[in-house]
């Protein structure tokens, strides 16, 4: 029997139901959950849960302002305001204390997500934690979202291929930007269910099951 989890879309859902939204998102960009219509509606979601966000170029990655004094603070309304209403933007969401201790792993392709997914299955409650999170199609592949307790370690840590890990002094690209190849970035899971927190210890089962090696 499956073991199954509530995605936060009212109904309980398997892992094989994650992944077969993940060929879905492969096929056609009509997938997830199309929560936002502007990037301004975002900035408001996200500024209510306490992360902080920063304007970007649209179709780009590159913030479209002097953004690092929002890793120490989040933007006000005003400041909202001024870089979203009316504008193209994409959005970026900051990662690290300023959000919440937030920590952001970046799978470069479905194929290392799903590699990921059928290794972290077999841990009941790292797999409960995944299945109730934030997890974004993105340009190219995935983003899942955690809350860290404590934050995450300051350590060096070599990745494997096609993850990266988005901590203290970085940011990401949220949902609803639109990549430079014309694809939305768009939750998988609706992100009203929140973003889940992990103790340090699960933090590093996780990067065990990643195969992150520190050094």
């Amino acid at each position: 029997m499956s073991t199954v989890f509530f995605l936060g879309r009212g109904e309980l859902v398997t892992f094989e139901e994650i992944e077969r939204e993940i060929e879905k998102c492969e096929k056609t960009i009509y997938c997830g959950v199309p929560k936002f219509i502007s990037p301004y509606q975002a900035a408001k979601y996200y500024l209510d849960l306490c992360l902080s966000v920063v304007p970007l170029r649209y179709r780009e990655k590159k913030p479209a302002i002097r953004w690092k004094e929002f890793m120490e603070r989040k933007p006000t309304k005003e400041e909202i305001d001024r870089w979203f209403l009316w504008k193209r933007r994409n959005i970026g969401i900051i990662c690290g204390r300023v959000s919440g201790n937030l920590a952001v792993i970046d799978f470069e392709s479905p194929e290392v997500f799903k590699k990921f997914l059928r290794k972290v299955r077999k841990d009941k409650r790292l797999a409960e934690k995944v299945a109730n999170t934030w997890i974004v199609r993105t340009g190219k592949g995935y983003h899942i979202y955690f809350r860290v307790r404590g934050g995450v370690p300051r350590t060096r840590l070599r990745l494997p291929a096609g993850v990266d890990i988005k901590g203290e002094g970085g940011y990401v690209v949220a949902p609803p930007s639109l990549h430079p190849f014309l694809r939305r970035y768009r939750f998988i899971t609706n992100p009203d269910v929140g973003i889940a927190e992990l103790s340090l210890p699960e933090w590093s089962r996780l990067m065990e099951i990643l195969g992150v090696e520190v050094y």
